[in-house]
């Protein structure tokens, strides 16, 4: 993938050539965007979730300087939990709210309550990793690539894979179409789980032609990485998920965080899978 240390030489992406003096210009290693939700087991209250807070909470633990562009309600909901975060909230009536039940094998039955809207983009800073987190469908790809210079683009396709007739409804599987490519043109690297696969026919195939690096997790299984039409699995530490709500954006984060600090992509996926079995990955580190 031609990704190389921040602290070493230049490197490769879509984005082109990443200079040491692009370096000194960041503002921050990793902006991430997305809705920061409310988030319920049903029958017990809501805490707040979303992508962008599992994952912003692991790079920061991993020493990371982290920004979030996200759009809710109040805000007041999430007290300490982005402290050391630069936060930019965009308002909304109301933040996106999920209830989430869980079957003994893991399978998830998930409902949208409530939908702030889109994370509208807007020019920013230069930044090292902009990574692409939505949860339903609230962040444009191709415009935010476009506001924002960066040397890595991850996506986090899990929010563009989903559907509701109707809010509040059931969430769904949406399938990927043609237009959707769109979004792969400006990826660098895409994170993905088996579940984001159910109903999607050759998603995968077209991910793999696509992109030099895709990474499919598979909860208590792992994760497997594609690197071109190189496949390696890598294992997950044995133990029983209490409540995998979040797994796959801490997975993410230290997947990405590896690849920025010189690993290859198979190390950094065991980085990923490592993070996912501290008592509290966001916190701890």
């Amino acid at each position: 993938m031609g990704i190389e240390t921040r602290a070493g030489r230049s490197c490769s992406t879509r984005a082109g050539e990443v200079t040491e003096a692009m370096v000194d210009e960041r503002i921050e290693d990793v902006l991430l965007i997305g809705a920061v939700t409310q988030d319920a087991l049903e029958g017990a209250p809501c805490v707040p979730g979303g992508s962008v807070l599992y994952a912003s909470r692991v790079y920061r633990g991993l020493g990371a300087r982290v920004g979030v562009v996200t759009r809710a309600g109040d805000e007041r909901q999430w007290g300490g939990d982005f402290e050391g975060i630069r936060l930019e909230v965009q308002g909304a009536p109301e933040t996106t709210r999920f209830v989430n039940t869980y079957e003994r094998e893991g399978e998830r039955t998930q409902w949208l309550e409530a939908y702030a809207g889109e994370v509208e983009p807007r020019a920013h800073e230069a930044v090292g990793t902009l990574h692409l987190a939505p949860v339903f469908d609230e962040v444009d790809a191709v415009a935010w690539a476009g506001a924002v210079r960066h040397d890595l683009c991850v996506l986090n396709i899990q929010g563009w894979v989903r559907r509701v007739e109707r809010v509040p409804g059931r969430v769904e599987p949406r399938v990927w179409g043609e237009e959707d490519d769109a979004r792969l043109e400006v990826a660098d690297v895409v994170v993905l789980s088996r579940e984001d696969l159910v109903g999607q026919r050759d998603l995968l195939d077209r991910l793999r032609a696509k992109l030099e690096l895709v990474v499919v997790t598979d909860g208590v299984f792992g994760c497997d990485v594609y690197e071109g039409m190189r496949a390696s699995h890598v294992g997950a530490h044995p133990a029983r998920a209490l409540d995998p709500t979040g797994a796959g954006d801490v997975f993410s984060a230290g997947l990405v965080w590896g690849l920025t600090q010189g690993e290859s992509p198979v190390e950094a996926a065991r980085l990923g899978c490592c993070l996912l079995y501290t008592s509290d990955a966001a916190d701890d580190l």
